[in-house]
This record gives structure tokens, sequence and C-alpha cells, in this order.
């Protein structure tokens, strides 16, 4: 189904060249959320061609039209579910157009049976994307160092190594009901520097701040170069957390960062 709001379609997207948006939507007060991937409207022309039939219809006019059978054409997008909008006559041989899923059904018109007639429609519809990833991780501040970056290990890595009183913070949004864990390597100086993970849906300080509320889990004297675990479980889509790496203002020990990924 089309996602609006107060009568008005959502039409967002960026893939490429092209905005891509996520809407949280649910059946009903009760209901979970459930996050959906949705593209802006694609429209374009499409032209139908069937032979028709040889019995013709008179019309009041005195002519006699000759109709083709129903032409289905579906519309189909690699990156996931197609939903046509809305599909109208451009042709003047164009009789109907229905509209059933991804699909328009057309019949065509003409003056003379046993002949190819050609039809086009304008056609909008929506891609809802399939490949919906479970969770996205986001970047709070602008600066490098305060950021986390994908590393060749497959692990998002804390960017503050070696400068006194850093911090790197991002927010992962989960976009999927489940359980996640997250598999850490907090290594620095032991109970001076090191990670901290909030709470479902509570933020940590933007800031160097050793937070000690909404976490979840301290790394404070857990400094390790082995993974550390921690879970979160009863997860629904649109929860967040935050995950930040702080450093005291003197001293680098270590791998100096805290390493996550999130299965």
């Amino acid at each position: 189904m089309a996602i609006t709001v107060n009568g008005t379609t959502i039409n967002s997207l960026k893939v490429g060249n092209t905005n891509v948006e996520k809407v949280l939507v649910r059946q009903n007060e009760n209901s979970d959320y459930t996050t959906v991937y949705f593209a802006e409207s694609h429209e374009e022309n499409i032209t139908v061609s069937k032979k028709t039939m040889s019995a013709g219809i008179d019309d009041p006019s005195g002519h006699i039209w000759y109709f083709t059978p129903t032409i289905t054409h579906t519309i189909t997008a690699a990156s996931g579910t197609v939903e046509v909008i809305s599909a109208e006559a451009v042709s003047s041989s164009v009789h109907s157009v229905t509209i059933n899923g991804a699909s328009i059904e057309v019949v065509l018109k003409g003056s003379s049976g046993n002949t190819i007639i050609d039809g086009t429609v304008k056609v909008t519809y929506i891609v809802y994307f399939s490949n919906i990833p479970a969770y996205n991780v986001v970047q709070v501040s602008t600066t490098a160092s305060q950021q986390f970056k994908l590393n060749s290990n497959g692990y998002y890595e804390s960017q503050c190594k070696g400068i006194n009183k850093g911090w790197s913070l991002c927010k992962v949004e989960f976009n999927k009901s489940g359980n996640y864990t997250l598999q850490c390597i907090s290594y620095g100086e032991n109970s001076f520097d090191f990670g901290i993970l909030s709470t479902i849906n509570n933020k940590l300080e933007a800031s160097n701040v050793a937070d000690s509320s909404n976490v979840k889990k301290s790394f404070k004297g857990a400094s390790s170069a082995s993974v550390q675990s921690v879970s979160y479980s009863g997860v629904k889509a649109g929860d967040y957390i935050y995950v930040k790496y702080r450093k005291d203002d003197s001293l680098d020990k270590y791998n100096d960062s805290l390493q996550f990924k999130v299965v």
C-alpha cells in the first residue's frame, strides 16, 4: 500500500543520485513499528500493442469499434517491490486502464478488426526496497576524529587515537525488530580511555565525559584486545543506541580505540 500522510502520498528517495528515505509505519496504535524504505515516484510512458478481435461493437455515433483482449503489463525493479500508483491513457486508442498491484491491465480499441493497435499509457509507480539493512550507523559529529569508521576487519572503529580529551560518538539505528549483539573491542589505557554503550533509545554526551547515566555497558577497567559481547534483547524497529569512545587528558596505550560490529 502507498504511504500517505494527511491524504498526501509520500514519495521520497535517493539511490545513487536518486534521495532514499525511510519511514516507520504501523497498522494501528497497538502494533509495532516497521521500517519501510520507499522510492520517489517514477513516471514513464508505456506502449502496448495487440491485435483487435474480429467482432465489433456499435457505438451511438454509428462507428463500429474493435477491441483487444486485456493486455497485462507488469513493472519490475531489481531493488524491490513495485506498486503502481496511477495510470492514465495518453493515446485515444486506449479504451480502459486498470491497476493491479505492480501491473496495469489495458484494453485498446480500433476501427477495424484483426489489426495491430498501439496504445500509450502514463504510469506512476513506487519501488519499495527489499534489501533493508538491519541497522544503520549514523555519525553524530562532522569532525573526522569524533566519528566511527568501518575498518578492514569489518568493525566500526573510533577515530580519536592519541588525542588528549578526545572522543568518538555514533548512533546505531535498528531498522528491524529482534535481538542484537554488539561485539566490542575496547583496548586503551585501562580505566581512563574506554568505550561506553547506551541503553535503548538514550543518548550519550557529545564530549569526552565518562557518562554514568543511560549506560548499558562501560568498559572502564575492562580494557582488552579480545572481543567482549553486549546483548540487546527485544529491540523494536526504530530503536537506537549511542556508542562512544572517550579519552582522558594524558597518555595512550595499546590500540587506543573502541571497535564494534553488530550481529
